[in-house]
């Protein structure tokens, strides 16, 4: 999926109020040596992969975070106090756990639109 075809997405689900979102692109990796050893001081032979994750983000004027998904169906709308609601085993439990940390550091995040979508294959 192209650039141009997540931000029309993105705008289906959110509206376009004007606003452009933020795009962030996270490279999978594949380790060539190494394997289990990059977080124990040891080496390793990582490359980047043009497989990843793409992410769009806008601020929003209310305290909801919107998250959809392009791979998967459950979306969800949670207003701040409700953050630390757990939704079974769903995918968005993952940036809700960011957004949990970021609070326990003593940020205080605002409501955002986030659309995800990642080409790596599952596996």
């Amino acid at each position: 999926m192209d650039i141009n075809t997540l931000k029309k997405s993105f705008f289906k689900h959110f509206g376009n109020p004007g606003l452009e979102p933020y795009i962030y692109f996270a490279p999978g990796r594949v380790n060539l040596i190494g394997e289990h050893t990059d977080y124990n001081n040891g080496y390793v032979l990582p490359c980047a992969l043009k497989f990843g994750t793409w992410l769009l983000i806008r601020k929003r004027n209310n305290d909801i975070i919107n998250l959809v998904s392009e791979n998967f169906k459950y979306t969800t709308n949670i207003p701040f106090p409700n953050i630390n609601k757990k939704h079974g085993t769903e995918w968005v439990n993952y940036p809700l756990g960011v957004i949990n940390q970021l609070q326990a550091k003593g940020l205080k995040p605002e409501g955002v639109d986030m659309l995800y979508f990642g080409n790596i294959p599952t596996g």
